[in-house]
C-alpha cells in the first residue's frame, strides 16, 4: 500500500513564547524582568505572573521543540519557521507541516496551506 503524500522536508512551525516576546517589546531580558516586576508591584490586579514563570514556560516550550527536533530522522530535512514568517513562506506542497504551540497556530498555518497536511 502506498501512501498519498509523500514528503521532501518537514517543516516545523513555533511561535514566540511569552518570555519572547516581553523582550522583544523591552529590548533586554533585564528589562522584561524589570516590567513585570514593577507591573506586580503597582497593579493588584496584575495577574501576569511572576517573571520566573515566563522563565519556566519558554524552558517548557524550548525543550517540547528541541525534543520535536530530535524525534526527526537523521535522513531527512527540516526547518523550523516563526509562525510570523508563514505569510512569505514559499511551500513547494511536498512538506509535512507540524505545529508546536497554542491551538490558534494549527488554524493559522493551515489557512497557509493547499494540500499538505498538518499535524
Amino acid at each position: 500500500m502506498t501512501s498519498q503524500f509523500e514528503f521532501d522536508s518537514i517543516l516545523i512551525v513555533s511561535r514566540k513564547t511569552q518570555l519572547e516576546e516581553l523582550i522583544t517589546k523591552f529590548n533586554t531580558r533585564l528589562q522584561a524582568n524589570f516590567y513585570i516586576e514593577q507591573q506586580a508591584q503597582l497593579n493588584p490586579k496584575y495577574r501576569g505572573g511572576s517573571f520566573d514563570e515566563y522563565q519556566k514556560s519558554h524552558d517548557a516550550y524550548q525543550n517540547s521543540l528541541q525534543q520535536l527536533k530530535q524525534a526527526i530522522p537523521k535522513n531527512m530535512k527540516f526547518q523550523v519557521i516563526e509562525r510570523s514568517l508563514l505569510p512569505m513562506f514559499k511551500f513547494s506542497g511536498r512538506e509535512l507541516v507540524v505545529t508546536i504551540g497554542p491551538d490558534g497556530l494549527v488554524i493559522n498555518t493551515a489557512k497557509y496551506l493547499s494540500v499538505q497536511p498538518i499535524f
